[in-house]
């Protein structure tokens, strides 16, 4: 479901594709008719289908994909980097979702979403960027993606470093999905800071003092789901440039 390719046949019906235009596949296929759908918030259609999951997607050597799913690309994107725009996007939404203009960012988790997340970050005017992971071979790559501070979690008072460097961040980026690492996330905000939830638990969550590190502290706390069409594709195609 993460692809990209030249288009070699249109339906009767498509004008707004021609054969021969490159594209990227956006995976979520909305219904068009729901009450998001209806509102812009396609990405979260109530009977979305999904390319390469409950359609065919793209382990074969043609695929079939709507017209509205798919996203032109210019000259300069290769195809390696077109497949990015799926997944990559989902890293992407959770610095939308941040709104990390002019604000210091923690993102927890330096996987290749969390990197993409750290180099948006800076794309789109975050003043700091702070880096946790487990893995120093990984904060070393998020250095090179323009993180300002990295942090070993395992290895330090995570929320008590962030403050020293900060006071408390203004948004945090949450890639792990992890309890202990969304814990001390909420930790490291500042009163009235943003917890944008972007990894996928694999278990129940516990946040451990909800009252005190949440509820008090007006922390706002949201999840995003996959990329908005188009508004995540066009950022990304911006991070790329």
């Amino acid at each position: 479901h993460e692809t990209a390719g030249e288009i070699v046949a249109v339906g009767k019906n498509v004008t707004e594709r021609k054969v021969g235009d490159r594209v990227s596949c956006e995976s979520h296929i909305p219904c068009g008719e729901c009450y998001f759908c209806k509102n812009g918030m396609p990405h979260i259609c109530k009977n979305v289908k999904l390319f390469g999951c409950t359609q065919n997607g793209a382990f074969a050597e043609y695929a079939k994909i709507r017209w509205d799913c798919t996203f032109l690309l210019e000259d300069d994107v290769t195809d390696e980097a077109a497949c990015m725009f799926e997944p990559m996007g989902a890293g992407i939404h959770g610095v939308e979702a941040a709104e990390v203009n002019g604000k210091t960012v923690l993102v927890s988790g330096c996987g290749p979403i969390g990197l993409t997340a750290i180099s948006a970050s800076k794309t789109f005017g975050a003043v700091k960027v702070i880096a946790c992971d487990l893995i120093d071979e990984k904060l070393e790559v998020a250095k090179k993606m323009g993180a300002d501070a990295v942090l070993n979690s395992a290895k330090c008072d995570l929320p008590a470093e962030v403050r020293t460097l900060t006071g408390g961040v203004d948004a945090a980026i949450d890639i792990t999905g992890a309890e202990p690492a969304l814990n001390s996330a909420l930790k490291c905000l500042r009163a009235a800071g943003r917890l944008v939830c972007v990894g996928l638990p694999t278990k129940p969550i516990t946040f451990h003092d909800m009252t005190d590190d949440l509820v008090y502290r007006e922390v706002q706390l949201t999840g995003v789901s996959g990329r908005k069409i188009w508004e995540t594709w066009e950022d990304f195609a911006k991070v790329m440039k």
